[in-house]
């Protein structure tokens, strides 16, 4: 009866684990993209209800929720480049014990394509126009109806949570970057380890 070597048996554990961080990766994608049309469908119905039924309170929470929509996103996005990371490790530590590359596709990202291209900027463009004009629209409805005190709480609340969501995206790229060195330190010694218990037996 055939055994598989050690290297065999962890080639293929890797394959297995390669194949499922492809469906988490994918499945994020799609959840943050959801969230994102959602919360712009919401923000917009709320801003022709809001103009249409002259309702000061819905301003006060459009923005909010608007930031909000967007730092959930950029949470997810987070924990996508995290996995990301782990993923090219994993690819490398496939192509190290297969002899040959035979999985490429973070490290084809990483070194070909790049994973910031125009249309990310032009996307990126898009929603900060769209969170500066909500916003703009709110805090002068605010001021309109309930006066400076408020608009001006409203203004400094809505200051905040964009300085928040601003250091959540800044933290993205540096998941990818620790995910990767974490990622491959670990499989790396785990590889040696198994090499030289090999050699030693």
């Amino acid at each position: 009866m055939h055994q598989n070597s050690p290297d065999q048996s962890k080639l293929e554990v890797l394959i297995g684990e390669y194949g499922r961080l492809c469906d988490d990766i994918r499945l994020l994608e799609t959840r943050s993209e959801k969230i994102i049309g959602l919360g712009f469908t919401v923000v917009g119905a709320g801003i022709t209800y809001g103009l249409k039924e002259n309702l000061v309170e819905v301003f006060l929470f459009l923005p909010i929720a608007m930031i909000g929509v967007f730092l959930y996103a950029g949470q997810q996005y987070y924990n996508l480049f995290w996995l990301g990371g782990y993923k090219r490790a994993v690819e490398d530590k496939i192509n190290k014990l297969a002899g040959q590359i035979i999985v490429y596709w973070e490290a084809l990202v990483e070194t070909e394509r790049g994973r910031v291209k125009l249309r990310h900027v032009g996307l990126s463009a898009i929603y900060f126009v769209s969170i500066v004009a909500v916003s703009f629209i709110s805090i002068f409805k605010v001021f309109e109806k309930l006066g400076p005190t408020i608009a001006s709480l409203l203004a400094a609340t809505i200051l905040s949570l964009v300085a928040i969501l601003i250091a959540v995206l800044l933290s993205i790229p540096q998941g990818y970057r620790q995910a990767y060195k974490v990622s491959s330190e670990k499989l790396l010694s785990a590889i040696e380890t198994d090499s030289s218990t090999s050699v030693s037996v």
